[in-house]
Formats: structure tokens, sequence, C-alpha cells
């Protein structure tokens, strides 16, 4: 009969062993501006500069004699200077779906991949429009768009880099609520990978 209980005992002991439920998923920022994420219906979070956040993912239990226990869970994420890019679209997206195991602890390690530019607006009055234009030399191209960037707040978006093969600066032109007009960069205004162009309105 003891031998029957030890026997019963360890049987538990085992199932409990081989039980596992919940996952996490890491994220961690390698580039040197914020990103911005989100996991399931999370709520986004701001990730700093060379940060990290985790969140716990809840999973239904994997039992031993049972089969693999996956979670899909929807991933959205991007950055000052990352955005993530699709192979099968060939697009830059913002959202992917991961699927976790129960019992894993995912990382995610996010190198920036692009430059950016970020606009604060620290004067009294409204921004009414912001236009972002990258040069080579001979050609303008218009390749962002803001407006109405209310006094004390932010907005930034990423752009291309330059390469050692392909070298271009960024301008911008900005224009007040009350139709005053500013010029920001120049033709040292060149931007690499995990560059910001960074743009303080602070009016007259």
């Amino acid at each position: 009969m003891k031998n029957y209980i030890y026997f019963l005992l360890a049987i538990a002991a085992l199932l409990l062993v081989g039980c596992e439920s919940g996952a996490s998923f890491t994220v961690i920022n390698k580039s040197n501006y914020p990103i911005y994420a989100s996991v399931g219906k999370r709520a986004e979070v701001t990730i700093p500069g060379q940060g990290t956040y985790t969140w716990d993912i809840d999973t239904d239990t994997q039992h031993i004699f049972g089969g693999q226990v996956k979670e899909k869970v929807q991933v959205c994420i991007n950055g000052e200077t990352y955005l993530m890019f699709d192979e099968a679209l060939d697009a830059y997206v913002d959202t992917t779906y991961v699927y976790l195991k129960a019992g894993e602890n995912r990382r995610a390690f996010i190198w920036p991949n692009r430059a950016g530019v970020k606009i604060n607006n620290e004067s009294d009055q409204l921004m009414a429009s912001a236009d972002i234009f990258r040069h080579d030399g001979v050609v303008e191209t218009h390749v962002a768009a803001f407006a109405d960037l209310e006094p004390g707040a932010s907005t930034h978006c990423t752009l291309p880099p330059a390469t050692p093969s392909n070298s271009f600066y960024y301008i911008a032109e900005v224009v007040m609520e009350d139709g005053t007009r500013y010029v920001y960069g120049d033709f040292n205004n060149v931007l690499r990978v995990d560059e910001q162009f960074l743009i303080t309105i602070t009016g007259p």
C-alpha cells in the first residue's frame, strides 16, 4: 500500500512538472530612440532607447501527455528610427503576428533600420503644417507632411537613411497658425541609420 501511494505521488509530481502555462514576450530596443509597441489588446507602451519591456501572455495549460499549446498574438511595433519590414509583402508594416508556445520566453531584438524626423512644438500657437523634403543636390523630393500640431505636442516619422553610395540631405518647411514660416536643415543635414532630424519650434 505504501509503495502504491509513493507511486501515485511520483505520477502527480511528474504531471505537475510536465504542465506549463503562460508565456512572455520581451522587446529589446537596440536603437537610441524610443519605440512604441503593443501586444495583443494591451495598451501601447513607450520603450526608450536601449530599453527593454516584457509582456506576460496567457496561454492554455500544456500537459505532458497533450499536444503543444500555442497562442497567436498580434504584435505592433514602430519606432522613431525603426520600422518592421515584411519580406513576404516587400513592404514596411507596423503589425505582425507571432505564435508563443506555453512556457516560452520569446525575445525580439529591435535594431534600428531607418532615420527619422521629430517635431516638438514648444511655441504658444498651433503649427499649421510641416513638409519634409529630401535633396540630393539636384532633385528635391517631398517625403513627409504633418499638420495641426498643438502647442506642447510632438510628432515624428521615419525617413530613408542616406548611405555612402546614395547620399542626400533633409530640409523642413514649417508654417505656423499666424502664417510665420520657418526653414530647418541644410546640406549638412545628412541622416544615417539611427539618426534623427530634431525640430524644436519655440516661436519668436
